[in-house]
């Protein structure tokens, strides 16, 4: 199956950069899709990768031979494609040179015309088959040679025409040759110097066959001046890649620069301190909110169980104060009643000495009775054992009475004692009472600061959940400008190495033209 050609536009410039042992240092992005490759797939290659087997091995060393010597090749090259198929190039392959030393070489490629390809064609094919083109066998001739054969033969014609006629003809004839071929060549010494001029530029008669079909002293001249044509358009090709290159790199960098300038202005003016320290401190700022939310929980729940506890001690002491109350109602009716009784028992000692005196007096009565029973004899023996009964009875009266009066006066003493104790109970009722009194009023005003407690331990533990929330805000923030700080650190490498690059690339422009 035979290869097919690939096609490219006129405006394509394919150009390619050696070092000295032929190894690609760069590559143009045409010449990297008119061959066939990916963006710096040639990069490190050496160059015979994309040498078609077509061209015939005396044009390379013709090529070799030029820009290993410090001169300017230009010819045209078929190159094969990556994956098949081929193209063809007008090359120009130069030197560069820095202190006088060979540092690279460089070939700039276009589209050739269609009738430079056939002849290429034409002429490699037999080149191939261990041929010589019929035309770079001939010898050269030069422009005056061509114009003095030419003479020669309008003379001889003119000779001939008037071979019989006067000798003066013919002599004047040659003296016209001889004259113009004289001044043919003084016209033409200064072509020979520009064709000399032309060779010392580039000299081959090959490629001069195949870029004009001729091979002489024109051709001399016209390949000297594609070869400073090509030359010029090459460092301007050259040139405006490195130029286009060079400003589409800038641009895209000053583009990408000013975004990261701009996105890393924005991320630096939301970064208010060191953010990984901030991260950590938020972080146990966080767990120690949750710590204290729960404690303040717990301590939530134990004072409202100390309040529910004040409020049942509150009535308790309630309850113990009305208990009080009534304690002291019933001490103060006992210690009337005490009173009551004392008075009473005074009243009955009273009695008692009343009946003491009427019992001392009955036995009195019953001792002057029994006295007068005695005067009386028998008639009073009767009454005197009546008046012994009485006088008994008066005794046991006494004696009744004074047990009575002791009795009573221990229940004077106790009543007295009661009344005392009655009263001591009294007052210290009435004290417990107060000291309840101010135990509730202490308790209410405790209660009231347990209450407050209460509150604010509420207030705390809304402000403590908030900040719980507030932390956890804070560090999804701090986690985000962690993000954008490392995406500002990013952008700001890729900005050095664009701005790195743009400095290579230039300087590799300012020596490209510096070469030039």
């Amino acid at each position: 199956m035979a290869e097919q050609e690939y096609d490219y536009p006129e405006s394509y410039n394919l150009i390619s950069v050696t070092d000295p042992s032929s190894k690609i240092k760069y590559a143009s992005p045409h010449f990297n899709e008119v061959a066939g490759y990916k963006e710096g797939e040639l990069v490190g290659e050496y160059h015979n990768v994309v040498r078609h087997s077509d061209m015939p091995k005396a044009a390379f060393k013709d090529l070799w031979g030029h820009i290993q010597s410090g001169s300017n090749w230009m010819g045209m090259v078929k190159n094969q494609r990556k994956g098949g198929g081929y193209y063809w190039v007008d090359a120009f392959a130069s030197p560069l040179k820095e202190d006088n030393e060979i540092v690279e070489y460089q070939s700039v490629r276009f589209k050739p015309k269609r009738e430079y390809v056939e002849r290429a064609k034409k002429a490699y094919g037999i080149l191939n088959r261990g041929k010589t083109p019929f035309k770079l066998v001939l010898p050269k001739t030069r422009l005056w040679q061509r114009q003095t054969f030419i003479s020669i033969l309008l003379t001889g014609l003119v000779y001939a025409l008037h071979f019989n006629q006067f000798v003066t003809v013919p002599q004047s004839l040659l003296l016209l040759f001889m004259g113009g071929s004289m001044s043919i060549y003084i016209l033409t010494r200064r072509l020979e110097n520009i064709c000399k001029i032309a060779k010392d530029e580039f000299n081959n008669p090959l490629m001069e066959y195949v870029y004009f079909g001729k091979v002489d002293d024109l051709s001399e001249i016209a390949l000297g001046m594609k070869v400073r044509k090509q030359y010029a358009k090459a460092l301007l090709g050259r040139i405006r890649i490195s130029v286009s290159d060079s400003c589409e790199m800038t641009l895209k960098q000053a583009n990408k620069t000013a975004e990261s300038n701009a996105t890393v202005s924005e991320n630096l003016e939301n970064q208010k301190s060191e953010i990984d320290m901030a991260a950590t401190a938020i972080n146990e700022m966080q767990a120690a909110s949750s710590e204290i939310s729960q404690n303040a929980q717990g301590t939530l729940d134990s004072t409202f169980s100390t309040q529910q506890e004040l409020l049942s001690c509150q009535d308790e002491l309630n309850q113990v104060e009305e208990n009080f109350v009534e304690l002291t109602n019933e001490l103060d009716n006992i210690s009337t009643i005490s009173l009551s009784v004392e008075r009473e028992t005074q009243q009955i000692s009273s009695v008692i000495e009343m009946i003491n005196a009427i019992a001392d007096q009955t036995n009195l009565l019953a001792l002057n009775a029994a006295i007068e029973a005695a005067r009386a004899g028998d008639s009073g023996r009767g009454f005197s054992v009546v008046a012994d009964e009485v006088r008994v009875l008066a005794q046991k009266t006494q004696q009744a009475t004074t047990e009575i009066q002791a009795v009573i006066e221990k229940l004077c003493t106790g009543s007295g004692q009661s009344v005392t104790a009655v009263n001591n109970g009294t007052e210290k009722a009435k004290r417990t009472q107060t000291t309840i009194q101010s135990t509730l009023e202490s308790l209410a005003l405790l209660s009231e600061k347990v209450q407050g407690v209460v509150d604010r331990n509420n207030q705390i533990a809304v402000a403590i959940e908030e900040q719980v929330n507030v932390s956890e805000e804070i560090n999804q923030n701090i986690l985000s400008i962690h993000s954008k700080a490392e995406a500002s650190h990013d952008l700001m490498e890729d900005s050095k190495k664009q701005y790195e690059q743009s400095v290579l690339s230039l300087n590799e422009l300012r020596k490209g033209v510096a070469r030039f």
